[in-house]
């Protein structure tokens, strides 16, 4: 679980970085995570999910925005219970672009964190079979099929 963990924090790094680089462009794709309990209320959400679309794997991130020359990113908000979060995909080149496309059966980690910039976690959540459509999906905190809280 360390393993997985860590590698979790590094994606989440990578997100900075690329986020960074690019900024936050309008369009694409939200995921929206709802029924979360009220003790994480005003927490702080990012993701990391794969798949495959046309036989080609691919990885995205959710994540809210970053300021590269205050290097920061930011996670999204946890309000009433929902967080709305943007979808990114990670081009072969590394770099970040709004997520706008179909993906079924995807797998997916979130993790909350106590700070904007998403410095302490709290909660593990894992995924299976996410369907995105027009880079859009819904799940709620109860279809996890995995879920650590620290």
């Amino acid at each position: 679980m360390k393993n997985k963990r860590q590698f979790t924090l590094i994606t989440v790094l990578i997100l900075i970085l690329a986020m960074g680089i690019i900024g936050c462009s309008p369009g694409g794709g939200i995921l929206v995570l709802n029924n979360i309990p009220s003790r994480y209320e005003g927490m702080y959400v990012a993701l990391e999910a794969a798949g495959y679309i046309s036989n080609n794997y691919v990885w995205l991130l959710g994540g809210q925005s970053t300021d590269q020359s205050m290097d920061t990113a930011t996670g999204v908000l946890i309000s009433n219970g929902t967080a709305r979060i943007p979808m990114w995909i990670v081009t072969d080149d590394y770099t970040l672009e709004r997520f706008s496309q179909n993906l079924t059966d995807a797998e997916m980690e979130i993790i909350i964190f106590t700070t904007t910039t998403m410095e302490e976690d709290l909660a593990f959540l894992y995924f299976e079979e996410i369907v995105f459509v027009n880079g859009n999906a819904t799940v709620s905190w109860g279809d996890s099929i995995y879920r650590y809280e620290y």
